[in-house]
């Protein structure tokens, strides 16, 4: 089976997550996380005959440890190896367009939510991430939000306690009681500037490259007044050597357009039985 490596958010220099994309004629049902398992890429992508008529492909995406139903850096890296300036993929059961912007590909993802009340415990929630109380940001919200992925978001105070977290997992579990968010993003808030930030899946390193869950922290940043709204508020996260571009149009409420862009190149290219 032919594959070919894309390195997605990156700045040209391996800094970004590997994507795998593979082109199947069948789907690889149970088979394809074996693969992605054993590939142990970021992600790994199969594309496929699309099952409706408005999409040119459809996409089943895989981590090394589960199935996604819908991703960023998948899309861009599928569009990439297509070779195609716009395509609209079948994710998950929704259509999803994808089109180059420049040197960079973008695609305008669901519209976002922020469920839910804030976490009131904060020092369960500062626990679940091996923190203290003094850690998370003054004044702002640890709360659940999601732009395709239900993420909880918690503001830290500063790239010290951003360092140090990592997912406990028994107060995550009391934390979440029953959602079911994939993972968490923790970020320093700031007004202007990049934003540090990284995506911690339970059970799993950084998720590096994580274009909707930041996208999620984007309509926090303006929900919650860290940002101004805006016709075009754009946003530059940084995870590592990893660049996330994200502009949300409004005031971040459920009818804005948000938008995740990412640069994304061919790194190589293979083949296996």
């Amino acid at each position: 089976m032919q594959h070919s490596q894309f390195e997605v958010f990156g700045d040209g220099d391996f800094s970004g997550p590997t994507v795998t994309v593979l082109r199947a004629h069948e789907d690889p049902g149970a088979r394809g996380q074996r693969i992605a398992t054993s590939l142990g890429a970021s992600m790994t992508v199969f594309v496929l005959p699309p099952r409706r008529d408005d999409c040119a492909w459809r996409l089943r995406m895989f981590t090394p440890n589960r199935e996604l139903p819908l991703s960023t850096k998948g899309a861009f890296a599928a569009a990439a190896s297509l070779g195609l300036d716009e395509v609209v993929f079948e994710q998950g059961v929704i259509a999803v367009g994808v089109r180059r912007d420049g040197d960079r590909y973008a695609m305008t993802v669901t519209r976002p939510v922020i469920n839910g009340r804030p976490v009131e415990d904060r020092a369960l929630a500062a626990s679940a991430f091996g923190l203290d109380v003094s850690d998370l940001a003054d004044g702002l919200p640890v709360q659940s939000a999601s732009c395709g992925w239900l993420t909880v978001q918690v503001p830290v105070r500063d790239a010290d306690a951003l360092a140090r977290a990592a997912i406990h997992p028994g107060p995550w579990q009391r934390m979440i009681e029953k959602a079911k968010p994939v993972g968490a993003v923790l970020f320093v808030p700031t007004a202007e500037g990049p934003v540090r930030a990284r995506v911690l899946v339970p059970r799993a390193s950084d998720d590096a490259g994580s274009g909707l869950a930041l996208a999620s922290t984007a309509v926090w940043l303006v929900r919650f007044g860290v940002r101004p709204a805006g016709p075009a508020q754009g946003f530059s996260f940084e995870q590592g050597g990893a660049r996330v571009e994200v502009t949300v149009e409004g005031d971040a409420s459920r009818d804005d357009a948000v938008t995740v862009y990412g640069r994304c190149r061919r790194v190589g290219d293979g083949a296996f039985a």
